[in-house]
Formats: C-alpha cells, sequence, structure tokens
C-alpha cells in the first residue's frame, strides 16, 4: 500500500508514505497536498484509493 494514492475527507488528495503497526493499530503515514504530511490509524481514516 506504501506509494497508493488516496483521498481523505479533511485533508484532501496524499500519497501513501510509511505503513506500521499491527491490525487493528496500524497507522499510515501520508503526504497530503498542501497539508504536510499526517498520520493516521489506519481504522478511523476513512481512505479513498484514487490511484496504486
Amino acid at each position: 500500500m506504501v506509494g497508493v494514492f488516496v483521498e481523505h475527507q479533511r485533508f484532501g488528495k496524499g500519497q501513501v508514505i510509511a505503513l506500521e503497526g499491527r491490525v487493528p493499530e496500524n497507522k499510515a503515514t501520508i503526504l497530503f497536498e498542501g497539508q504536510g504530511q499526517k498520520q493516521l490509524l489506519l481504522k478511523f481514516a476513512k481512505l479513498r484509493v484514487i490511484e496504486g
């Protein structure tokens, strides 16, 4: 999933640059356009894959 482009309702479009942890506590570090880098807990993030 690293390298995949995603969209988040609040932060907009971004690219997954790192993943860490184990389900259900796994986190993604995403570089969002104009918002910078964010680390999100995947079980709450509600990301939509737009390119992969």
